[in-house]
């Protein structure tokens, strides 16, 4: 049995318990053991209850019950028996209990029983036809919504899947380029340092590949398999519009995060490639700040996480804006996903008097270990784990970083200890001639 006849189980439990309140004591017992799916017992409390009384309900109960126990003879019997009484009932609302006898008997594929009641009880059959067209029109209502959500969906898979074949096309062009590359290299023996040089070169392209190719696997896969899921439910008609409805808030997240992967693998493709070019120019620390917090300001508020900025509006740095925001964002984002609810996340900048500002992304979560510390700083290996709410990640992050801040000749550090929280410590140059030597406490919560 499936969930969604688990639910219908429950929800024909909680309806006889609304028909009658003053039930005696071996019908309580029954129901209780139907809920508990102890189908013998229910069968033998219901049993004793009927004592062949004009009972349509139990009658029906212990239709359920013989359904679940296999005994598809008495089943039949039992809510034909139930069906037939219902004229005779003066506290139920025959409507009602009769609309969910033919649901019942539709469902386990009774049809001719069903004709047969249905046709004989014309007054009950003319309002469950009416029903069953009042229903008929909510199912193209659906329809309609589940089509229109479908070609969405379908939109967006295609979108994905073009993505992710570029980045494979990127990856075999520059795996066929090393083929070409070690041939011509083979040929040539007249310069042994510029072949050892060449090969290691080539090493490198290799491992980037079969990064790129782990972290598409891994991280990506899921985000695939939801939206699979979602289209062969709606496929099947197994989810119905109000039900899809609901999984849009977690589509939409899922659809947000392949964005930000997709995003952050692009630049980190670049960066392996060397096609990485550094602009530098002036960037106002804290209007990069606010932007980030505004972007993630949802994923925190999901966690009741605070995020307080201490940064002065006079803070300006020597560097790339493009990659100060990555670092920034992917910072921000990890000290989301690694800080549980109700904790607190803080940004402050130091004067390094030395001609850099060293920004501090401080967070109350989880912290690391030392061998994680060294793997995030190591820009050879990609270390990628699961946040306090089992949130994704693609692990490349971090090793973008790193890559951004050293290529804005700046210094990245990390201090943690397990249970305490992190701290990462950003050092990027100073515009020169700063006006300001060291900031003022310009406190900003969200």
């Amino acid at each position: 049995m499936n969930i969604t006849y688990y639910i219908k189980i429950v929800t024909l439990f909680l309806f006889f318990q609304s028909l009658k309140t003053d039930q005696s004591e071996s019908q309580s017992l029954g129901d209780e053991a139907f809920e508990n799916q102890r189908f013998e017992w229910a069968l033998h409390y219901y049993d004793k209850e009927r004592n062949d009384s004009l009972n349509p309900v139990l009658n029906f109960k212990l239709a359920q019950t013989f359904y679940q126990l296999n005994d598809l003879d008495s089943t039949k019997y039992y809510a034909a028996l139930a069906y037939q009484q219902i004229p005779q009932s003066t506290d139920i609302d025959p409507y009602t209990l009769s609309s969910q006898i033919l649901e019942f008997l539709k469902e386990i594929k009774a049809y001719e029983l069903a004709w047969s009641l249905s046709d004989n009880s014309k007054s009950i059959n003319e309002n469950y036809q009416k029903h069953l067209i009042e229903d008929q029109n909510t199912d193209f209502a659906s329809a309609y919504e589940i089509a229109r959500l479908k070609s969405l969906i379908t939109f967006l898979i295609i979108l994905f899947l073009t993505s992710i074949g570029i980045i494979i096309y990127g990856v075999v062009f520059v795996q066929n380029i090393k083929v070409k590359f070690v041939r011509r290299i083979r040929n040539s023996t007249k310069d042994i340092s510029k072949l050892k040089k060449k090969i290691a070169t080539l090493n490198d392209e290799n491992s980037s590949k079969d990064r790129l190719f782990s972290v598409i696997g891994h991280d990506l896969r899921g985000p695939i398999g939801s939206l699979k899921g979602i289209l062969e439910l709606t496929q099947t008609k197994e989810l119905k519009g109000k039900e899809l409805m609901n999984f849009i808030p977690n589509l939409i997240a899922d659809v947000e995060r392949v964005q930000f992967t997709l995003n952050n693998l692009l630049n980190w493709g670049q960066a392996q490639m060397n096609k990485t070019q550094v602009r530098k120019g002036t960037v106002t620390l804290r209007k990069v700040v606010d932007s980030n917090i505004q972007l993630l300001q949802k994923s925190a508020s999901d966690k009741s996480i605070k995020i307080i900025q201490n940064i002065n509006g006079k803070v300006k740095l020597w560097a790339d804006k493009h990659h100060v925001d990555i670092i920034i964002r992917n910072l921000l984002s990890n000290a989301i996903k690694f800080t549980p609810e109700n904790g607190l996340i803080t940004l402050e900048v130091f004067d390094a008097k030395d001609g850099f500002w060293e920004l501090h992304i401080k967070d109350t979560g989880v912290g690391l270990e030392a061998s994680v510390i060294d793997s995030i700083l190591n820009t050879s290996r990609v270390h990628s784990t699961y946040g306090t709410q089992n949130e994704k990640g693609t692990g490349i992050g971090l090793s973008l970083c790193l890559d951004m801040v050293t290529r804005n000749d700046g210094q990245m550090t990390v201090a943690s200890e397990p249970g305490k929280g992190s701290t990462f410590m950003i050092k990027l140059p100073a515009k020169l001639g700063r006006s300001v030597s060291k900031p003022i406490s310009n406190q900003k919560v969200n």
